[in-house]
């Protein structure tokens, strides 16, 4: 696997290692797993304010580099109507 093809892997799946990682810490500080991972993806999902306000910053958008990743994280907004139609039907689960 050559370092293009890691960048590449690791920015495609960034939000679900996020997730991963943000849940994993607040289920060790005593949290319900259910609460973990709603937390986890929350958090992680929420990063596409952030990312866009830089790359506009920068003036990034409209290159190549900044559409991946614009792309990446309109995906990722996306998904975020299934888990709230998830938590808003069961509660937390």
């Amino acid at each position: 696997m050559g370092v293009t093809s890691l960048n590449s892997w690791l920015w495609q799946y960034a939000a679900l290692i996020t997730a991963v990682i943000i849940g994993l810490g607040v289920y060790l500080m005593g949290s319900t797993i259910q609460i973990a991972v709603l937390l986890g993806l929350v958090l992680a999902l929420s990063s596409t304010a952030f990312a866009l306000q830089l790359l506009a910053e920068r003036k990034e958008l409209t290159h190549r580099y900044g559409r991946l990743p614009f792309a990446t994280l309109l995906f990722q907004e996306l998904a975020v109507v299934p888990l709230h139609a998830v938590v808003g039907r069961r509660g937390v689960w």
